[in-house]
């Protein structure tokens, strides 16, 4: 949850005199609570999901195009402001904006305060703590000629927003917020967004006394600097979306206009069969879908609605199915009981991981747990996440050979002999899901002997009988010591057994040898007789 802490009177100013009874009712449209009791320190908590409302003025907006149907929205200007980037090693992707007309804004004298507290809250939450994207924010008429974004050394020196004057590799070690985001300073080197007067910002830490906002600021310069296209995008549309949500035009430089422009233009097809369907409305017309959605502030025309720039949390058609429900409102939708006769049982694939689990254990051995997902290292995690959150979960693991050996390593330093198993998901090279029981003795005793002698009691507590084992060769196994477990009275292939090459156990720096088991759970199930 994020967090919104402010006062009465701000309240009052943006929402009238029943400024308490408003909220509460529209937080219950919306989804987040309030808490108004004490006037001096009132808290709003937000869902995550909607970071285009992380401060008052944002929620004041929403509450104005729901209630009174007042829409705003600001235009995309290009402008000669000229840019260059260069040696930006560690966070490579930058785009600044700049914005006037926040003097015109019904609460004028708040808005840049207001947008300082939304950008701080943004970066922390959806920034990931600047390590997704950073913001910087300047008095725009205080910035002189051409901006630059690039690498600058340590000991360049500067002024803080707050006047801690020093060079820069002390100000990371002394200035609160160079402390506070030491984990992101792992670089000799640091980057700047200068103008030709010298620096403006040190992202992710800092901004410069120099181009520092006061109540004074007509105008605002905004840069964003990120790890990835996709936080970028994200920042973008989260800092330009304040402002256009607002009626505030964004000026971008000229040659950012068509960026800017392909954000701005998605939509998303929606059927009005199916808002019918999923809120059994059967005779709702299109001119209530549009006015439903309207209130939200989405626009619907001919079976698509164009997303607002700053609605990141609108991704496919079940999001804009629940805005319609929100703008129609719950309270008007009938309740209705599910006609069906289902009763539930245990999934089956899952009755057999519990038995499985329970025969390990009672074989002497430890259940371990990893991720699914893991680090690129490995050749066997072959199936890649689009956008991964960090490098550690950008692949898909084939089987569960490097989970459990990981294991091991984690745990090296503990007495041997080890025997492990871990029950878990993978993934097989056509794609499809598949649920494996691996498990694996290291110790002086560890042979494929006894190895065998585990998967045969295994197969006993489940009556499958009829047990062989072919020769197979992998690059995991040693060759002659590895076999195919083939089941039933028309073998099947089930799993894989054999003695883990001393390549790897060196690799994985194991002080002892190592047998291995994998069985597919799915295959098991079908032969066994007691699960």
């Amino acid at each position: 949850m994020v967090v919104i802490r402010t006062n009465g009177e701000a309240l009052r100013e943006c929402f009238g005199n029943d400024w308490n009874r408003t909220i509460q009712d529209f937080s219950r449209v919306i989804g987040f609570s309030f808490e108004g009791e004490d006037k001096t320190d009132i808290k709003i908590e937000l869902n995550p999901d909607r970071a285009d409302l992380y401060s008052v003025e944002s929620i004041h907006n929403q509450l104005e195009i729901f209630a009174r149907g007042v829409h705003r929205e600001g235009r995309f200007l290009s402008g000669n402001l000229k840019t260059t980037i260069k040696e930006v090693a560690s966070r490579p992707f930058f785009i600044a904006f700049e914005t006037d007309g926040i003097s015109q804004f019904f609460h004028g004298n708040r808005l840049c305060s207001d947008f300082l507290e939304f950008s701080d809250r943004v970066s922390e939450s959806v920034g990931k703590a600047r390590r997704k994207f950073a913001i910087g924010v300047h008095d725009r008429e205080k910035v002189i000629g051409e901006i630059s974004y690039s690498s600058i050394s340590k000991d360049e020196t500067m002024t803080t927003y707050d006047g801690l004057t020093g060079k820069i590799s002390d100000l990371l070690n002394e200035h609160e917020k160079g402390i506070k985001y030491q984990a992101l300073n792992s670089l000799n080197k640091v980057f700047a967004v200068s103008d030709e007067s010298g620096i403006m910002s040190v992202p992710p830490f800092f901004n410069s006394y120099r181009t520092r906002t006061t109540s004074e600021t007509k105008k605002l310069l905004v840069d964003i600097t990120a790890t990835s296209q996709q936080g970028l995008d994200l920042g973008f549309r989260l800092m330009a979306g304040y402002f256009l949500s607002k009626g505030i035009d964004v000026t971008i430089p000229a040659s950012f206009s068509n960026y800017a422009g392909m954000l701005n233009s998605k939509k998303i097809e929606v059927s009005d069969k199916r808002i019918r369907k999923m809120t059994g409305l059967g005779k709702l017309d299109k001119d209530e879908i549009k006015k439903s959605l309207s209130k939200m502030g989405i626009s619907y025309s001919n079976g698509q609605c164009k997303v607002p720039l700053w609605r990141v949390d609108l991704m496919g058609e079940v999001d804009i199915i629940e805005d319609f429900i929100k703008g129609y409102g719950i309270n008007k939708i009938e309740e209705k009981t599910l006609n069906n006769n289902f009763i539930g049982t245990e999934n089956e694939l899952n009755k057999a991981s519990n038995s499985l689990r329970n025969i390990m254990v009672s074989l002497g051995f430890q259940e371990v747990k990893n991720f699914v997902l893991g680090d690129s290292s490995s050749k066997h995690q072959f199936f890649k996440v689009n956008n991964p959150k960090s490098i550690e979960f950008s692949k898909i693991r084939e089987n569960l050979f490097q989970s459990v050996l990981s294991s091991l390593e984690k745990n090296k330093a503990e007495p041997f002999p080890q025997n492990i198993f871990e029950v878990g998901d993978s993934i097989d090279t056509s794609g499809k899901q598949k649920t494996l029981m691996a498990c694996i003795m290291s110790g002086n005793s560890a042979s494929y002997d006894a190895m065998k002698g585990v998967l045969e009691a295994i197969l006993r507590s489940v009556e499958i009988e009829n047990l062989s084992i072919r020769e197979t060769e992998t690059e995991e196994l040693i060759r002659g010591r590895a076999g195919e477990i083939m089941i039933g009275d028309k073998p099947k292939s089930a799993g894989l057994i054999g003695e883990v090459d001393p390549i790897i156990i060196d690799k994985f720096k194991i002080p002892f040898p190592a047998t291995y088991l994998e069985l597919n759970l799915e295959d098991i199930i079908s032969k066994a007789r007691a699960i």
